[in-house]
């Protein structure tokens, strides 16, 4: 099942999206993602958040920044 289809029960769909979308403190996503490093062996991901405004998705990106580099 993808994220896109219809089909499948709102269990399936909801657990589906909680594999694709992470949501929480900027510490809470740092150790999410080191989780998911460790789990699939990867030591980059892409990430994209839902914010439609430039400046509040630029700050989300930056508080993300600090809790990953410690600064």
């Amino acid at each position: 099942m993808t994220l896109f289809q219809q089909e499948g029960s709102a269990e399936e769909k909801s657990k589906l999206l909680e594999r694709k979308l992470l949501v929480g403190t900027p510490e809470r996503i740092k150790e999410k993602l080191e989780q998911l490093s460790h789990l699939y062996e990867v030591d980059e991901f892409i990430i994209v958040t839902m914010i439609p405004d430039y400046e509040k998705r630029l700050h989300s990106f930056e508080l993300l920044a600090r809790a990953c580099l410690n600064f």
